[in-house]
Order: C-alpha cells, then structure tokens, then sequence
C-alpha cells in the first residue's frame, strides 16, 4: 500500500528546510506520524508539504532529500502577490491563489496515488480529491469555530465543499482532542469515520512535593508568540498580579515578538521575563521542568500540547475557556473565562503564589488527569496506524 501524505506545515518549517533532517522541532504530531510511517516498511509513502509563505531557496517546486527518512519530500512553494501585507482584500486573494496554484503543482504527483493522508489546511484538496474515488484520511489538529460553522450551519460554495469532504464515506478523520470545537463536530457526524484522541506524551511523569523556594516564582508559556495566542494577556496579568518575586519564560517564536518585548518593557517586566526564542523539544521540557506554573491563554483550543506536557511533570496549569469545548477534562485545571481574561488570570496568578496549598492542590489534579488520560506517542500513533490499515484496505464506496 502507498500512502501521500500532503501537508502544509508551519511549526519546524525552517528546521527542515535548513537542515534536511526530520526532527522534533515543531508539530509533535506530524514529527510522530512521518517517523512511525517511516518504520512501518509494509508501507511506501511519498512526503509533499506546501509552503505556507514565500521562503529563500524554494522559490520552485523541488524534491528535498530527508536524511533520517526512507522518502524524499517534494516542497511546493508560497508566492507573495504585491501588497498583500497592506491590504486585506490582497491577502485573501493571495491565499486562494496560492491554494489553486499549489494543488495544480502536485496534480502531476496524485496519479497513481489512491490513498492520502492530508492536514486540516488541505480540506479543500480532498474535496478535488474525493470524486475520482480516492481515499482520504485527514489528521485535524483540532476543529477551529470556522470549520465547524462552515460544515454545520453555513450555506456558500466553501462550506458545501467542506461538508461534502466531512460526509463522505470515503472520508476519514483522526482528530486532536485539543478543547475547540472537535467534540461538537464529533457528535454532528454521529461519531461516524471521526476519531478523537489526546496528543501523546512522551516525557518522564513528575510527582512534586513542594515549591523550590530559593528562586523566583516561574511562570512558563509554551507557544507561538501570535496573537491569539494569548502571551499580551499573560504578561499583562503578571503586572497587574502585583506579585514582584516571578519570572516570566516565554519559549517560542512569532510575529508578535517585538511587540511583546516592548510590552514587557512597557510594564517594567522586562528585566523579569525571558524571551527564549524556538527551542528543540528537550530543551523546552528543561524549562517546564524547573517552573512552577504554566499558563496558556490559547484562543484556539484548551489542551494544548503545553498543557498536556505541564500536566505529566506535575504542574499546575492556567488555561482559557473555549465557546466550543464541552469536555469534562476541564475540571483539571484552573480556567479562565474568555471576558475580563487579564483581571482573572492576575488573581489567579497571585493567588498560586502567595497560596502553596492551592497551586498544591492544582498540582496534584494535574498529576491526576495525566495518569488517566495520557499515553505515549508510541501508543498514540500505533492507534491511528489501526484505524489507518482497516480505512485504506476497506472497497471504496462508489
């Protein structure tokens, strides 16, 4: 059986790209699966990944051989169109047209293919896909308010396409348990062809005792520095927690970089928090292992992998409500409610610092929900391995 697997990837882009080596430098999911597939030698695959902007050295279609990999990967490229950072009209038309001109780039690679494995950026493509009777698993990273309300509720040509991709039965769907809206689509489909799991954890479980009292207090935020992604609200909370004796890691990389960092200066916080800019997994999971509390105001989803990581060394966690997450799991950790997110996320701040029976408390119920919900990638990807063998050996429905 040969697999394509087609994705656009955005975290550990430029690790790959740089070093032609497939590593643990972004999607923990996508690094698990193409090195499972990878050992699975009972099935050939081929690799694609479409570049989600411009990027120096791939400004045509070129193969890249992998070091650590049986496939080379072909990379499509990103065209910028003039004076689409200035105007939103411009952006929108560049992103439709780069989606067109980059699934004509890889027709040429999808004949003879019959079975694929494509992200949640390329649903479009199965929609293209799905008529000429081939079989298309889609791994979702979780399922954003926009997809949902799209395949749901919606009535437009984009939303008709993406619900004719969710209901067809050549369709399947392995999706991250991440806190969006992934439950709510789950049940729409009553469950049929749609999987949810946790993420896998593949660090060391951690059972803290108490607090390490010769250093500051350790906050950590484990993200892309983006937008929604919550770290403004973070370091404003901090400042207005009134809590001197903290220190604030941010680890990641992003576009808001620079406005973080004069934010931090603007609130005096700039000689207490450290910017450490994209970091390899192990080295991240050194900096959770020494903080003492971790928050992630992600607009996006409840469990992300920070969370699920803080959770299996034993921290507790500050996490934001989402409109769509209906999993119980919640009660795990301290949320926060999406109105008056800075004013709720200080106290909460303040009161894990200056209360070491209730960050002990949080502490313990995030051991609690690691020891019975989390599992290794090992194990993870060995289910979706299952479910992939039976989808793709299974006759094509006509």
């Amino acid at each position: 059986m040969k697999i394509m697997v087609i994705a656009r990837l955005f975290s550990g882009l430029n690790t790959l790209l740089e070093s032609g080596h497939w590593e643990h430098a972004g999607s923990p999911a996508y690094y698990h699966f193409i090195r499972g597939l990878d050992a699975e030698t009972s099935w050939d695959y081929t690799l694609c990944f479409l570049l989600p902007h411009p990027y120096t050295g791939f400004e045509c279609k070129r193969s890249l051989n992998i070091t650590n990999l049986r496939s080379s990967a072909l990379i499509v490229p990103y065209y910028s169109l003039p004076f689409s950072s200035s105007f939103t009209l411009i952006k929108k038309a560049e992103y439709f047209y780069n989606k067109l001109s980059q699934y004509i780039a890889v027709l040429p690679s999808l004949i003879g293919s019959n079975c694929f494995y494509i992200d949640r950026e390329n649903l479009l493509l199965g929609a293209f896909l799905l008529p000429f009777k081939k079989k298309i698993a889609v791994r979702l990273l979780g399922v954003t308010e926009s997809v949902y309300l799209n395949v749901t509720q919606k009535r437009n040509i984009y939303s008709s396409l993406l619900r004719y991709v969710f209901t067809h039965r050549n369709s399947l769907f392995i999706c991250t348990r991440d806190g969006s809206f992934s439950d709510q689509m789950g049940a729409w489909l009553s469950w049929k062809r749609f999987y949810i799991f946790f993420n896998g954890i593949d660090i060391e479980r951690i059972e803290r005792n108490k607090r390490r009292e010769d250093r500051p207090f350790t906050i950590v935020s484990v993200s892309r520095l983006e937008k929604n992604k919550g770290q403004s609200q973070l370091l404003q909370a901090a400042k207005h927690s009134g809590v001197k004796n903290i220190r604030i890691i941010l680890i990641g990389e992003g576009v808001e970089r620079r406005k973080l960092e004069s934010l931090a200066k603007e609130l005096e916080l700039e000689d207490r928090t450290i910017f450490t800019g994209k970091l390899i997994h192990n080295n991240a999971i050194k900096y959770l292992e020494e903080a003492d509390l971790v928050v992630s105001l992600n607009c996006n989803g409840v469990f992300g992998n920070n969370v699920l990581e803080a959770a299996q060394v034993g921290l507790p966690v500050i996490a934001l409500e989402h409109p769509g997450c209906q999993d119980e799991n919640q009660k795990y950790f301290c949320m926060i409610p999406r109105k008056e997110t800075t004013e709720k996320t200080a106290h909460a701040i303040y009161r894990f610092v200056k209360d070491p029976d209730f960050a002990r408390h949080y502490g313990e119920k995030s051991q609690n929900f690691s020891k019975q919900q989390l599992i290794s990638w090992k194990h993870r990807i060995e289910k979706e391995f299952v479910l992939l063998d039976e989808f793709y050996n299974e006759k094509k429905a006509e």
